[in-house]
């Protein structure tokens, strides 16, 4: 069998010249050749055999491929096949017996592919004939079942020539199975422009707008049921009658406890509160109560329940913390603190030692990534004398990294300049200029492209892919996610010319809400700052919006970015993608707030970051990277 088969590749290979290689210790740099076992075209290999043969391209820049033509051996003598110049790289197939071994292509960059075989001393078989050329430009090809143009991210095939149909180059497929189409207003209606990721449903009327069920046909839409094709309207009182029309439509949240308390992963839209729903959400636990704590030392107040407060209620005086005095001297232990029957001192040096009273305390911190500045997120212990591992102050972002001043903003930081919230890089030549991406070395750089060193301060290149392409007048266009003409501050990109999708215009304060821009008039008693003027409902209430600050870290992030903010009263955060997709919302009580946000699942790029209360609202943007 092997003989025959082989008789006709012996008179390809006399027909092209290809070189023959035998399974040997070695290597062979070619871009044609015909490869067998030991045993050559018409012989078995042997018994114990242990040999490692690697090919290299004999092309620079090319990569070998492997085809097979035939492979027999005995069930325990094994082939592997390695994608790179040695068996340290990964392993792409092993096994033994009668195989149809796939093509494989070489992804490394040197372009190699190794092959081993080991034979034990069971017997011989008639080993194999297979096929090594070179390859220019191998590229991945994803499966496209439903055959939308989107590739399945799951599996691929890596070669050298297209695999024909059924096959694209994109991975960008959510379901291959079923098509998906574009829903921009994200009311889980799609319009009918396909799409990788999108909604199975292609019946929006117009997917820039939600529209409402008007079952009654009254003109006004029930709050709660979103449909494809309805009215804009959304404060029908009942829906199931026409003489019941408009109506102030509230948000009401459900409380499972019963403590007065709404949760906010729940909500009706009613004119009146539902059973069971309240018209706040500001429970943290709906499923326990919690109690008030004025003086923060973790201990509640009996009688006083709240949304979001501690689960002890055991404190005898919420207004005076109490400290533990072990060995009653009188000075309190300032590290453990007690609900009653403690003392108001916290000056104890030894809360063991009753010869030892009161000392001088400070405040020490851990200092885990040893950059002298102590951790702002850890409580701190009190010592009367320096505490090893620990230092004097909490002014550390991120306690596990060193991070770099960053003077200039292009997040590259400064080498020689340690600070506690900083970039975590430290490329940066020279921390008080920009300098940007010249990728066409004409010396006129990329305004939306900043590198650490080796670039240029010009920012004016219209085109950094073409060197004919010189410095131009740049404009700052900003993103329109609700297409409503006005755009979003913090999504900026410069450009020579128009992109689409984006205006120059950048005075939207929620660039997700169509109705919500400079040019609309304020609509009174709905907590909206409908004009972006910085107030909310100023025609009636006069109240005024006013800032939050928060703070994040790390940014740039990785797998994970710290949030902290706080409010006095509850707030909402969304972190929000460059096409207005929001990927994270959470509810949350008023107070000192600090959560971690899993970023590892994001695609790299600039993500919005918003915090919003009843009149605060604060904005900023994080980078993800890999």
């Amino acid at each position: 069998m092997k003989f025959s088969v082989l008789f006709a590749s012996f008179l390809a290979v006399s027909a092209s010249f290809a070189q023959t290689v035998l399974m040997s210790n070695g290597s062979t740099t070619t871009c044609s050749a015909d490869f067998y076992d030991s045993g050559g075209p018409a012989s078995n290999y042997g018994n114990l055999e242990n040999f490692s043969h690697t090919f290299f391209p004999g092309t620079s820049g090319e990569f070998i491929q492997l085809e097979f033509v035939s492979y027999v051996s005995g069930p325990a003598d094994q082939i592997s096949i390695y994608d790179g110049p040695d068996n340290t790289y990964p392993l792409l197939f092993n096994g033994g017996g009668v195989l149809s071994i796939p093509t494989y292509v070489s992804s490394d960059f040197s372009g190699a592919l190794t092959v081993e075989f080991n034979s034990n001393a069971a017997g011989t078989q008639a080993g194999w004939d297979a096929n090594v050329t070179c390859c220019a430009s191998p590229q991945y090809w994803f499966p496209d079942a439903d055959g939308d143009g989107f590739g399945d991210w799951m599996t691929y095939l890596y070669t050298c020539t297209p695999p024909g149909a059924g096959y694209v180059d994109n991975a960008d497929d959510c379901d291959d199975a079923a098509l998906m189409y574009e829903d921009w207003d994200g009311d889980g209606f799609g319009s009918t422009t396909p799409a990788g990721c999108g909604s199975y449903d292609n019946s929006d009327c117009d997917d820039f707008l939600f529209t409402y069920n008007d079952g009654d046909g009254d003109g006004f839409g029930d709050p709660m049921t979103l449909v494809p094709c309805g009215v804009a309207d959304n404060t029908d009182c009942d829906d199931s009658d026409n003489t019941v029309g408009s109506g102030i439509i509230n948000e009401y949240y459900i409380d499972a406890d019963g403590d007065g308390f709404g949760s906010w992963d729940a909500v009706a839209y009613a004119c009146s509160a539902p059973p069971g729903y309240v018209d706040n959400s500001d429970d943290c636990d709906d499923f326990s109560f919690t109690y008030e704590d004025l003086d923060g030392d973790l201990f509640g107040n009996p009688l006083v329940m709240v949304g979001c407060g501690t689960y002890d209620n055991s404190d005898c005086d919420d207004n005076l913390v109490l400290h533990m005095d072990f060995d009653a001297d009188g000075f309190g232990d300032p590290n453990v603190l007690v609900p009653c029957i403690g003392v108001t001192d916290s000056t104890d040096c030894d809360d063991n030692d009753g010869s030892v009273g009161s000392g001088a305390m400070t405040a020490y911190f851990p200092d885990n990534d040893l950059d002298g500045f102590g951790d702002m997120w850890t409580p701190p212990f009190y010592s009367c004398s320096p505490v090893p591992g620990l230092v004097d102050n909490s002014t550390d972002c991120d306690d596990w990294s060193i991070t770099f001043a960053d003077n200039d903003g292009d997040w590259y930081g400064d080498p020689s300049v340690m600070v506690p919230c900083g970039v975590y890089d430290n490329t940066d030549c020279d921390d008080n200029l920009h300098y940007f991406n010249d990728n066409d070395g004409d010396g006129f750089g990329d305004p939306n492209y900043y590198v650490a060193c080796a670039g240029v301060l010009d920012s004016t290149d219209c085109d950094d892919y073409d060197n004919t392409v010189g410095g131009g007048a740049m404009t700052a266009y900003y993103q329109d996610n609700d297409a409503d003409g006005y755009g979003d501050p913090w999504w900026v990109f410069y450009s020579c010319f128009p992109v689409p999708g984006m205006v120059t215009d950048s005075t939207d304060c929620e660039d997700w809400n169509y109705d919500v821009n400079p040019g609309v008039p304020e609509i009174p008693s709905n907590g909206i700052d409908d004009n972006c003027d910085g107030n909310i409902d100023e025609s009636t209430a006069g109240h005024e919006e006013q800032s939050m600050n928060f703070r994040m870290y790390p940014n740039p992030a990785q797998t994970e970015v710290n949030i902290s903010w706080q409010s006095a009263t509850s707030t909402v955060i969304e972190i929000i993608s460059m096409n207005g997709q929001v990927l994270f919302s959470g509810k949350h009580s008023a107070g000192a707030i600090t959560i971690q946000v899993e970023t590892g699942s994001f695609d790299p790029g600039v993500y919005a970051v918003r915090i919003y209360s009843e009149d605060r609202n604060a904005l900023n943007k994080v980078l993800v990277i890999q």
